[in-house]
Protein backbone atom coordinates (compact mmCIF):
# COMPACT_ATOMS: atom_id res chain seq x y z
CA UNK A 1 0.00 0.00 0.00
CA UNK A 2 1.42 3.73 -1.06
CA UNK A 3 2.98 4.96 2.38
CA UNK A 4 1.30 8.78 1.20
CA UNK A 5 -2.57 7.05 1.16
CA UNK A 6 -4.98 8.54 3.56
CA UNK A 7 -6.14 6.61 6.56
CA UNK A 8 -9.60 7.84 8.41
CA UNK A 9 -8.46 8.38 12.26
CA UNK A 10 -10.37 6.11 14.53
CA UNK A 11 -13.22 7.72 15.57
CA UNK A 12 -17.15 7.12 17.42
CA UNK A 13 -20.06 5.43 15.15
CA UNK A 14 -22.98 7.93 14.26
CA UNK A 15 -25.26 6.22 17.31
CA UNK A 16 -22.50 6.62 19.74
CA UNK A 17 -21.94 10.26 18.60
CA UNK A 18 -25.43 11.23 18.98
CA UNK A 19 -26.00 9.47 22.75
CA UNK A 20 -23.04 11.74 23.30
CA UNK A 21 -24.58 14.86 22.40
CA UNK A 22 -28.11 13.38 23.87
CA UNK A 23 -25.65 13.00 27.26
CA UNK A 24 -24.47 17.11 26.99
CA UNK A 25 -27.89 18.07 26.45
CA UNK A 26 -29.85 16.32 29.44
CA UNK A 27 -26.90 17.41 31.69
CA UNK A 28 -27.01 20.70 30.85
CA UNK A 29 -31.13 20.28 31.07
CA UNK A 30 -30.76 18.61 34.74
CA UNK A 31 -28.53 21.66 35.84
CA UNK A 32 -31.16 24.57 34.59
CA UNK A 33 -33.61 22.69 36.77
CA UNK A 34 -31.91 22.64 39.80
CA UNK A 35 -30.74 25.81 39.35
CA UNK A 36 -34.35 26.90 38.66
CA UNK A 37 -35.51 24.36 41.77
CA UNK A 38 -33.22 26.23 44.56
CA UNK A 39 -35.11 28.68 46.75
CA UNK A 40 -36.88 31.92 44.91
CA UNK A 41 -34.71 34.37 43.59
CA UNK A 42 -34.31 37.64 44.54
CA UNK A 43 -36.71 39.92 41.75
CA UNK A 44 -36.22 44.11 41.76
CA UNK A 45 -40.11 45.64 42.16
CA UNK A 46 -39.79 49.27 40.37
CA UNK A 47 -43.13 50.59 42.00
CA UNK A 48 -45.40 53.27 40.81
CA UNK A 49 -48.34 54.39 42.48
CA UNK A 50 -50.88 57.23 42.92
CA UNK A 51 -52.06 56.64 45.62
CA UNK A 52 -54.14 58.27 48.66
CA UNK A 53 -52.49 55.97 51.16
CA UNK A 54 -49.01 54.37 51.85
CA UNK A 55 -47.36 52.59 54.79
CA UNK A 56 -43.62 52.11 55.20
CA UNK A 57 -41.64 50.75 58.20
CA UNK A 58 -37.82 52.05 58.13
CA UNK A 59 -35.35 50.07 59.97
CA UNK A 60 -32.58 52.04 60.30
CA UNK A 61 -32.42 56.14 60.69
CA UNK A 62 -33.54 57.95 57.73
CA UNK A 63 -30.09 59.39 55.71
CA UNK A 64 -32.06 63.02 55.22
CA UNK A 65 -34.41 65.10 56.63
CA UNK A 66 -37.73 65.93 56.27
CA UNK A 67 -39.16 69.21 55.48
CA UNK A 68 -41.64 70.56 57.32
CA UNK A 69 -43.68 74.06 56.60
CA UNK A 70 -46.41 75.95 57.74
CA UNK A 71 -47.74 72.16 59.33
CA UNK A 72 -49.76 71.93 62.66
CA UNK A 73 -47.51 68.85 64.66
CA UNK A 74 -48.81 66.79 67.67
CA UNK A 75 -46.44 64.37 69.92
CA UNK A 76 -47.27 62.15 73.04
CA UNK A 77 -44.22 64.03 74.85
CA UNK A 78 -45.91 67.80 75.10
CA UNK A 79 -49.09 66.44 75.04
CA UNK A 80 -49.93 69.40 73.00
CA UNK A 81 -51.09 70.68 69.27
CA UNK A 82 -48.83 73.72 67.76
CA UNK A 83 -47.58 75.08 64.24
CA UNK A 84 -44.52 73.90 63.13
CA UNK A 85 -41.70 75.10 60.58
CA UNK A 86 -38.66 72.97 60.70
CA UNK A 87 -37.72 69.80 59.28
CA UNK A 88 -38.32 66.44 61.00
CA UNK A 89 -35.32 63.73 61.55
CA UNK A 90 -36.89 60.41 61.90
CA UNK A 91 -35.66 57.75 64.28
CA UNK A 92 -35.52 53.90 63.85
CA UNK A 93 -37.65 51.52 63.96
CA UNK A 94 -40.93 53.45 63.17
CA UNK A 95 -44.07 52.96 61.24
CA UNK A 96 -45.09 55.75 59.01
CA UNK A 97 -48.17 56.48 57.60
CA UNK A 98 -49.01 58.84 54.69
CA UNK A 99 -52.80 59.70 53.98
CA UNK A 100 -53.83 62.35 51.38
CA UNK A 101 -57.74 61.87 50.35
CA UNK A 102 -58.17 63.41 47.06
CA UNK A 103 -57.17 67.55 47.16
CA UNK A 104 -57.50 67.45 51.34
CA UNK A 105 -54.32 67.87 53.88
CA UNK A 106 -51.48 65.59 54.25
CA UNK A 107 -51.42 63.67 57.02
CA UNK A 108 -48.60 62.19 58.54
CA UNK A 109 -48.38 59.72 61.08
CA UNK A 110 -45.13 58.26 62.69
CA UNK A 111 -45.44 55.58 65.57
CA UNK A 112 -42.56 53.69 67.46
CA UNK A 113 -42.25 49.63 66.80
CA UNK A 114 -39.51 49.60 69.34
CA UNK A 115 -40.28 46.04 71.45
CA UNK A 116 -41.20 46.71 74.77
CA UNK A 117 -38.42 44.92 76.05
CA UNK A 118 -36.02 47.21 74.36
CA UNK A 119 -34.07 49.35 76.60
CA UNK A 120 -34.07 52.27 74.43
CA UNK A 121 -36.45 55.22 74.64
CA UNK A 122 -39.41 55.06 72.25
CA UNK A 123 -39.13 58.30 70.04
CA UNK A 124 -40.04 58.58 66.87
CA UNK A 125 -37.05 61.27 66.17
CA UNK A 126 -36.68 64.64 66.54
CA UNK A 127 -37.94 67.94 65.52
CA UNK A 128 -35.85 71.10 64.45
CA UNK A 129 -37.60 74.27 64.26
CA UNK A 130 -36.77 77.38 62.10
CA UNK A 131 -34.15 78.63 64.96
CA UNK A 132 -32.47 75.64 65.77
CA UNK A 133 -34.00 74.07 68.69
CA UNK A 134 -34.42 70.78 68.50
CA UNK A 135 -37.38 68.75 70.17
CA UNK A 136 -37.27 64.91 71.02
CA UNK A 137 -41.02 63.74 69.78
CA UNK A 138 -42.59 60.60 71.74
CA UNK A 139 -43.46 57.16 70.85
CA UNK A 140 -46.16 58.89 68.33
CA UNK A 141 -45.83 61.82 66.12
CA UNK A 142 -48.98 63.01 63.86
CA UNK A 143 -48.32 66.04 61.36
CA UNK A 144 -51.02 68.12 59.51
CA UNK A 145 -50.18 69.83 56.43
CA UNK A 146 -53.08 71.41 54.47
CA UNK A 147 -53.60 74.27 51.91
CA UNK A 148 -51.40 71.82 49.76
CA UNK A 149 -53.51 73.02 46.54
CA UNK A 150 -52.43 76.72 47.40
CA UNK A 151 -48.61 75.88 47.89
CA UNK A 152 -48.37 74.73 44.18
CA UNK A 153 -50.18 77.20 43.15
CA UNK A 154 -47.09 79.38 44.64
CA UNK A 155 -44.48 77.26 43.26
CA UNK A 156 -44.16 75.03 46.51
CA UNK A 157 -44.32 71.52 46.71
CA UNK A 158 -43.83 68.55 49.24
CA UNK A 159 -41.13 65.67 48.58
CA UNK A 160 -40.35 63.10 51.35
CA UNK A 161 -38.02 60.43 50.83
CA UNK A 162 -38.97 56.77 51.25
CA UNK A 163 -36.22 54.48 52.34
CA UNK A 164 -37.44 51.17 54.48
CA UNK A 165 -39.96 48.35 54.16
CA UNK A 166 -43.08 49.63 51.88
CA UNK A 167 -45.59 47.54 54.54
CA UNK A 168 -48.80 48.50 51.52
CA UNK A 169 -49.06 50.39 48.44
CA UNK A 170 -52.82 50.88 49.04
CA UNK A 171 -55.29 50.65 51.91
CA UNK A 172 -57.10 47.58 51.69
CA UNK A 173 -61.13 48.10 51.69
CA UNK A 174 -63.67 46.30 53.73
CA UNK A 175 -66.85 44.83 52.82
CA UNK A 176 -68.60 48.63 54.08
CA UNK A 177 -66.19 50.89 52.46
CA UNK A 178 -68.38 54.43 53.32
CA UNK A 179 -67.40 58.02 53.81
CA UNK A 180 -63.71 59.20 51.60
CA UNK A 181 -61.64 56.35 52.17
CA UNK A 182 -58.07 56.43 51.44
CA UNK A 183 -57.34 53.87 48.34
CA UNK A 184 -54.89 53.16 45.26
CA UNK A 185 -55.92 55.11 42.30
CA UNK A 186 -53.54 53.74 39.74
CA UNK A 187 -49.86 52.13 39.63
CA UNK A 188 -47.44 49.86 37.48
CA UNK A 189 -45.34 47.21 39.00
CA UNK A 190 -42.41 46.65 36.45
CA UNK A 191 -40.02 43.32 36.72
CA UNK A 192 -36.52 43.40 36.51
CA UNK A 193 -34.69 40.28 37.20
CA UNK A 194 -31.15 39.16 37.89
CA UNK A 195 -29.76 36.57 35.48
CA UNK A 196 -28.76 33.14 37.25
CA UNK A 197 -25.57 33.46 36.38
CA UNK A 198 -23.71 36.93 36.56
CA UNK A 199 -20.41 35.71 37.42
CA UNK A 200 -16.64 36.82 35.64
CA UNK A 201 -14.89 34.25 33.59
CA UNK A 202 -11.29 34.91 33.69
CA UNK A 203 -11.87 38.53 34.93
CA UNK A 204 -14.45 39.70 32.08
CA UNK A 205 -18.40 39.18 32.76
CA UNK A 206 -19.62 36.74 30.89
CA UNK A 207 -22.81 38.44 29.76
CA UNK A 208 -22.88 42.08 28.79
CA UNK A 209 -26.29 42.59 30.86
CA UNK A 210 -26.72 41.26 33.79
CA UNK A 211 -30.28 41.78 34.73
CA UNK A 212 -33.62 41.80 32.21
CA UNK A 213 -37.00 43.15 32.11
CA UNK A 214 -39.85 41.04 32.61
CA UNK A 215 -43.07 42.31 32.11
CA UNK A 216 -45.32 44.63 34.12
CA UNK A 217 -48.47 45.03 35.98
CA UNK A 218 -51.27 47.45 36.12
CA UNK A 219 -52.94 48.72 39.14
CA UNK A 220 -56.55 49.79 39.82
CA UNK A 221 -58.59 51.89 41.90
CA UNK A 222 -58.66 49.93 45.33
CA UNK A 223 -55.86 47.59 44.81
CA UNK A 224 -53.32 46.95 47.04
CA UNK A 225 -49.24 45.80 46.50
CA UNK A 226 -47.18 44.20 48.91
CA UNK A 227 -43.80 42.56 48.35
CA UNK A 228 -43.08 39.57 50.27
CA UNK A 229 -39.31 38.61 50.90
CA UNK A 230 -37.43 41.74 51.75
CA UNK A 231 -34.46 42.13 53.90
CA UNK A 232 -33.96 45.07 56.39
CA UNK A 233 -29.95 45.08 54.48
CA UNK A 234 -32.01 46.15 51.11
CA UNK A 235 -34.89 48.44 52.14
CA UNK A 236 -36.94 49.96 49.29
CA UNK A 237 -35.74 53.48 48.30
CA UNK A 238 -37.62 56.18 46.38
CA UNK A 239 -39.36 59.58 47.46
CA UNK A 240 -43.29 60.42 47.89
CA UNK A 241 -44.52 63.65 45.80
CA UNK A 242 -47.61 65.89 47.30
CA UNK A 243 -48.68 68.63 44.89
CA UNK A 244 -51.60 69.94 43.02
CA UNK A 245 -52.88 66.71 41.69
CA UNK A 246 -55.15 64.31 44.28
CA UNK A 247 -53.45 61.91 46.58
CA UNK A 248 -49.48 61.61 46.22
CA UNK A 249 -47.34 59.94 43.97
CA UNK A 250 -44.87 57.49 44.95
CA UNK A 251 -42.31 55.95 43.10
CA UNK A 252 -39.92 53.55 44.80
CA UNK A 253 -37.59 50.06 44.18
CA UNK A 254 -38.54 46.99 46.21
CA UNK A 255 -36.23 43.84 46.39
CA UNK A 256 -38.22 40.39 47.95
CA UNK A 257 -38.87 36.75 45.95
CA UNK A 258 -42.52 37.95 44.89
CA UNK A 259 -45.06 40.50 45.06
CA UNK A 260 -48.78 40.12 45.70
CA UNK A 261 -51.64 42.09 44.78
CA UNK A 262 -55.04 42.20 45.96
CA UNK A 263 -57.46 43.30 43.67
CA UNK A 264 -60.79 45.46 44.86
CA UNK A 265 -63.07 43.26 43.03
CA UNK A 266 -61.70 40.48 45.29
CA UNK A 267 -59.15 37.59 44.51
CA UNK A 268 -55.18 38.31 45.02
CA UNK A 269 -52.75 37.03 42.87
CA UNK A 270 -48.74 36.89 42.94
CA UNK A 271 -46.00 39.06 40.62
CA UNK A 272 -43.05 37.01 40.10
CA UNK A 273 -41.50 35.66 37.23
CA UNK A 274 -42.42 32.77 35.64
CA UNK A 275 -40.12 29.95 34.06
CA UNK A 276 -41.13 30.85 30.81
CA UNK A 277 -40.17 34.86 31.07
CA UNK A 278 -36.67 33.67 32.69
CA UNK A 279 -36.35 31.28 29.76
CA UNK A 280 -36.64 33.81 27.15
CA UNK A 281 -35.30 36.88 28.83
CA UNK A 282 -32.61 35.37 30.89
CA UNK A 283 -28.68 36.06 28.94
CA UNK A 284 -28.09 32.83 30.81
CA UNK A 285 -30.66 30.76 28.87
CA UNK A 286 -29.28 32.39 25.73
CA UNK A 287 -26.49 31.53 26.70
CA UNK A 288 -27.52 27.75 27.14
CA UNK A 289 -29.56 27.69 24.06
CA UNK A 290 -26.67 29.02 22.40
CA UNK A 291 -24.17 26.11 23.51
CA UNK A 292 -27.15 23.15 22.98
CA UNK A 293 -27.39 24.55 19.19
CA UNK A 294 -23.59 24.06 19.07
CA UNK A 295 -23.25 20.76 20.20
CA UNK A 296 -26.44 19.71 17.92
CA UNK A 297 -24.92 21.56 15.17
CA UNK A 298 -21.37 19.48 15.76
CA UNK A 299 -22.97 16.58 16.47
CA UNK A 300 -24.61 16.45 13.06
CA UNK A 301 -21.49 17.93 11.11
CA UNK A 302 -19.64 14.88 12.62
CA UNK A 303 -22.48 12.45 11.65
CA UNK A 304 -22.46 13.14 8.44
CA UNK A 305 -18.59 12.96 8.29
CA UNK A 306 -19.02 9.78 9.67
CA UNK A 307 -21.46 8.19 7.11
CA UNK A 308 -19.43 9.94 4.36
CA UNK A 309 -16.85 7.51 5.33
CA UNK A 310 -18.24 4.67 5.49
CA UNK A 311 -19.45 4.98 2.03
CA UNK A 312 -15.62 5.64 0.94
CA UNK A 313 -15.11 2.16 2.37
CA UNK A 314 -14.36 -0.40 0.12
CA UNK A 315 -17.62 -3.33 -0.16
CA UNK A 316 -15.98 -6.43 1.73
Amino acid sequence: MNRFTFRWPRAPSAKHVRWIALALLGTVAIACLVWLAWPKHRITYNVTLRTEWLEFLNHDASPASWEITDAEVFDTRSGQTRPFTGYYEPADSVRVTLERVSYGPLVIEVQSVRPESSNARSSVGTLVSEDGNRLEAGDYLSILIPDIPARADSGSTILLPLVGDVARGGRPLGRRASGSPAILRSGTVRLLGRSLFSGRIFGHPLFSARTFEAGSTELGPGDVIEVHGTQWTDPAVGFVAVNEAPGMLATYRAIGTEAWVQRAGGGRHAISISLFTRLVHDPFFGFISFFSAVVVLVSGVVTILLFVRELDRPMS
